[in-house]
């Protein structure tokens, strides 16, 4: 018994010095690795600024991850280069097919030539009778432009940058359990683009990597800068303004957007 008692006592007097010395060891180990990281961070931004091949190997590391993680997981996304792209839906009894067509700009060009080209892919807006089955989306450098109706305006009216922002869309159906949310580049935020007929929803709906249920019971919830709430069902749209972002109807062909 008195054995016993020895050697707790020698433990409880040894065991407060053990964990002294353990903490003052991960202590260090902690402060070296904080340094090694800060070390390496430093360095890796020095050389990504200074050095154009290490900054284009990065790159091209991240847009290799990128890509194989969503062609894993099935996920569509935007080609690099400048493109049109012409979104059509069909509508089949109960279901609704998906199609589009990239047709990438191969020459060099500048806002106004872009805009002359682009007109050029008007032919099936004109020639498709419901204005909710259709949308040209295109893009210049980090610009979208969104058109379901063709509109003839100045080129700096097309590419004047609304003082509007979105701040959150949601795309909610009666079959769903869950929301979507969908991500609007900042870059569609321009005047007189035409977000949110129902063949641009499906098309965000395609390029995101949630379940979700499409026909034309959905319901787009969006909240603005001015924290207004504005909602969208079918046979609506969102047109951008300078100043405002605002809901209309779609029109046909013969008529014009207000």
């Amino acid at each position: 018994m008195l054995l016993v008692n020895r050697m707790i006592i020698n433990y409880n007097s040894t065991f407060p010095y053990i964990q002294n010395i353990i903490y003052t060891v991960i202590t260090k180990l902690l402060d070296y690795y904080s340094g090694a990281v800060v070390f390496l961070e430093d360095k890796f931004t020095y050389s990504y600024n200074k050095y154009g091949w290490f900054k284009l190997t990065v790159d091209k590391m991240k847009r290799y991850k990128h890509d194989f993680i969503n062609y894993m997981y099935n996920i569509k996304t935007y080609p690099e280069y400048n493109w049109h792209n012409t979104i059509r839906i069909v509508k089949h009894s109960d279901t609704y097919e998906y199609n589009e067509k990239y047709e990438k700009i191969t020459e060099k060009t500048n806002e106004q030539s872009f805009m002359k080209g682009m007109r050029d892919f008007y032919h099936p807006l004109y020639n498709c009778e419901n204005k909710n089955y259709i949308c040209l989306l295109s893009k210049f450098n980090d610009i979208f432009c969104v058109q379901h109706t063709p509109i003839y305006l100045k080129n700096n009216d097309i590419f004047e940058k609304s003082s509007m922002s979105i701040l959150s869309v949601t795309y909610s159906h009666p079959s769903m359990e869950e929301n979507i949310e969908l991500i609007i580049p900042k870059t569609m935020l321009y005047c007189h683009n035409q977000l949110f007929n129902s063949a641009f929803i499906y098309h965000c709906l395609q390029y995101q990597d949630k379940p979700y249920v499409f026909n034309e019971q959905y319901k787009i919830e969006i909240m603005d800068s001015d924290v207004n709430m504005l909602e969208i069902s079918s046979n609506q749209y969102l047109h951008i303004y300078k100043d405002e972002l605002k809901v209309q109807e779609l029109v046909s062909n013969n008529e014009h957007i207000q």
